[in-house]
Formats: structure tokens, C-alpha cells, sequence
């Protein structure tokens, strides 16, 4: 198994057993997470503290947590795709995110960067309480 496959096995272990802070641990000091879109979650995130604190801590109060279920893995090198889908509940209503993507780069024993797509309307219903209507 590469290195880059088992870290992000141990990524993968660690968030669909709840323990989301043991997983973003292993963003390096000096990483940069990104969620993609313009919801107030969204943005670039630099550092680990940086990650747990504005990143990590608003979704931890939430009711439910996100859970998240992980299908195919695909590693070429340095770099891995992993394919997600989760449900929660957010502080203004139910989150179900069918179609997630983590874009993972391994570096110095950790990740050096991690990108989440998703769907980001998900994100403003659940957290935010805002419906997407028709103009």
C-alpha cells in the first residue's frame, strides 16, 4: 500500500468512525483546505488550526453532524480522489449530500492540500436556512 493510499485510508477510518478532529489533525501546519462555493463556510483555510477552528468548529455544534459513507479511492502518486455521500443535521434543517469529492495531496506525512466539492445549496439549507426559489 503507498504512502499516500494509507493516509488517506486512516483519513477515511477516522471520519467514518466520528472522529472528524483526529482526521483534520492530519492536515499539515501549513495546509490549505478548501470548500468550494460562496456559502459563509466556504473559502480557503490555511493551516491546521485554522481548519479546526473556523472550519471544524461551526459544523461540530451542529445537532447531527455529518456522516459520511466513502466509495472508490483512486491514488496516482502524490495525489488521491475520493468519492463521498453523507446526511446530518444542520442548525436550521436536515443536510443529505449525495455526491461528495476530496481532492487530496500528500505531503511531509500529512496533506498539504484538501479540496471538498460539493453541493453547496446542501449547505445553505442546512446551515444557513436558505431555500433556493425560483427568480
Amino acid at each position: 500500500m503507498s504512502d499516500t493510499r494509507a493516509l488517506v485510508q486512516t483519513f477515511i477510518d477516522h471520519v467514518a468512525n466520528g472522529r472528524a478532529l483526529e482526521a483534520f489533525n492530519m492536515i499539515n501546519e501549513d495546509g490549505v483546505y478548501v470548500l468550494i462555493g460562496k456559502t459563509p463556510l466556504s473559502g480557503k483555510y490555511h493551516g491546521r488550526k485554522d481548519v479546526l477552528e473556523r472550519f471544524l468548529g461551526p459544523i461540530a455544534t451542529w445537532p447531527s453532524p455529518p456522516s459520511l459513507t466513502f466509495g472508490e479511492v483512486i491514488v496516482d502518486g502524490d495525489k488521491a480522489a475520493v468519492r463521498a455521500s453523507g446526511t446530518g443535521i444542520g442548525p436550521t434543517g436536515p443536510y443529505s449530500q449525495p455526491y461528495y469529492m476530496f481532492y487530496i495531496k500528500v505531503a511531509n506525512g500529512g496533506f498539504a492540500e484538501m479540496i471538498e466539492y460539493l453541493d453547496t445549496v446542501e449547505v445553505e439549507e442546512a446551515a444557513y436556512g436558505k431555500k433556493l426559489v425560483s427568480a
